[in-house]
């Protein structure tokens, strides 16, 4: 599966994707968090060696004097069905700096 960055980013919380940050991004200010999620919006930094599956979920990068880490994960809500009956699948797209990981 590949994701859509600019989904992910284009909102902090919509019906099928939802946005997090650590407190250690959100220590770098306002302004710096902007400028990370619109360079996670541009990322294409995707190659063989950083995403062999092709699933374009993880990516990593400098902004701001700090290596960047951001991850899609996928969660699935079984017990919520969608107007097909299955089940409600939710997108987070996590944003850390790599000394948190």
């Amino acid at each position: 599966m590949h994701f859509n960055l600019l989904q992910l980013t284009g909102t902090n919380c919509s019906n099928d994707a939802r946005w997090r940050w650590t407190t250690g991004v959100a220590a770098l200010g306002p302004d710096a968090v902007a400028r990370i999620i619109h360079a996670i919006a541009a990322y294409d930094d995707f190659c063989h060696a950083n995403d062999p599956y092709e699933e374009h979920d993880f990516g990593s990068f400098e902004a701001d004097g700090q290596t960047i880490f951001f991850k899609i994960d996928l969660y699935e809500e079984p017990e919520v069905k969608d107007s097909n009956g299955e089940p409600v699948v939710n997108r987070v797209l996590t944003i850390m700096l790599a000394d948190e990981y």
